[in-house]
């Protein structure tokens, strides 16, 4: 036994003594090797019975049927640990490229909106503009899903072309007088026959 094989088997011992379990501060690289230590006692065990089946082939014996069953399940048992431990190490493995992915994303949402706060603060009118003319926002009736904030300075057509606030709607033409070109509610359209073309012949 080589001196690696010997601390190996002392790691496996000390590991065994706390039960592979409560060992907080490991990373995912760490959790990786751990599957191979906790391991560590089946692939020994499937790494003599290996040198024994090529010591066999290599001195030309031939075993009775069911040592040579017994050997093939051996080895087989061995392959399928080996083939777990490989699957669990994938899956570790994963799993922490998922949870990388996760606190990427949480440090990007974070900076994204840091930079959205930032960009509303700066968009925030500070001092009122010396020329602004204010309008009143709530108007009885009217219904919006505009969302309410800060104050907007909007130049428009002026009220004498287009007949006044709120032109077009009902709330208008139910109360203001509307003259002008300003659009008007049309009650009834008279449909007049069109002339008759003639038909040279």
């Amino acid at each position: 036994m080589d001196v690696s094989e010997n601390i190996r088997a002392k790691i496996y011992a000390i590991l065994g003594k706390l039960d592979f379990e409560n060992l907080p501060g490991l990373s995912a690289e760490d959790f990786v090797t751990l599957c191979i230590i906790h391991r560590y006692l089946d692939f020994k065990i499937g790494e003599i019975w290996n040198e024994i089946y090529e010591e066999i082939k290599l001195e030309k014996l031939r075993p009775v049927t069911t040592d040579k069953k017994a050997l093939e399940a051996i080895t087989t048992a061995s392959e399928n640990v080996g083939k777990m431990v490989a699957s669990l190490q994938s899956e570790i493995i994963e799993s922490q490229a998922r949870q990388d992915v996760q606190n990427e994303q949480k440090v990007y949402a974070k900076k994204a909106k840091s930079l959205q706060e930032k960009a509303i603060e700066a968009s925030r009118y500070h001092k009122r503009p010396q020329n602004a003319v204010f309008h009143q926002t709530d108007i009885k009736g009217l219904n919006t899903t505009v969302p309410a904030g800060g104050v907007v300075t909007v130049e428009s057509t002026p009220a004498r072309l287009v007949g006044g606030p709120l032109a077009d709607t009902d709330i208008a033409l139910k109360k203001l007088p509307i003259r002008g070109g300003a659009l008007q509610r049309v009650k009834a359209v008279e449909i007049v026959d069109a002339p008759k073309k003639s038909i040279p012949t």
